[in-house]
């Protein structure tokens, strides 16, 4: 699946066009990091799944009548003057705001942390330890209680609205 032709064959029917106007998504899809895991942010067949993802999850929050935040967990690699994946991070928050989306990108809280202190396993750099995951839990009950605050009284039993 990770190969470009097996993917787009499997997905061509759930991959939205990235336009040859959208000159900042392009360039920061040509800047995307090259690591193994992430070369995904440089192609555009998987740039336009996520895309095609965030459109439909969109249209399902309105019909249901929720609101969507995008959480973008950081790879717990390098630290605030070497971490290689703020592009990617970027190309993400762009398509979830084109979507409508909130997002919370949590490199900054990790990185005070030590993106070491949060591995969970040796050579794990994908999935927190229980630390982390205390981390992603405040910072999104802090998002949470100020998007309530931020409802009046009488729309928070409808919240989020449609």
């Amino acid at each position: 699946m990770n190969q470009p032709e097996v993917f787009h064959r499997e997905y061509e029917h759930q991959i939205d066009a990235i336009g040859e106007d959208e000159v900042e998504l392009l360039d920061l899809m040509k800047n995307a990091p090259k690591y193994p895991s992430t070369t995904y942010y440089g192609d555009r067949d998987r740039v336009g799944r996520l895309r095609f993802s965030f459109r439909r999850l969109a249209s399902i929050s309105r019909e249901n009548g929720f609101r969507v935040v995008i959480m973008i967990v950081p790879l717990l690699v390098g630290d605030a003057g070497t971490y290689s994946h703020h592009v990617a991070h970027r190309i993400v928050e762009m398509e979830a705001r084109r979507a409508g989306f909130d997002t919370i990108d949590l490199t900054d809280a990790f990185m005070r942390a030590g993106m070491g202190n949060l591995k969970s396993e040796f050579g794990d750099i994908i999935h927190p330890n229980r630390r982390g995951h205390a981390i992603i839990a405040d910072v999104l009950s802090e998002y949470v209680v100020n998007h309530l605050k931020e409802q009046s009284p009488a729309s928070k039993l409808n919240w989020p609205q449609k």
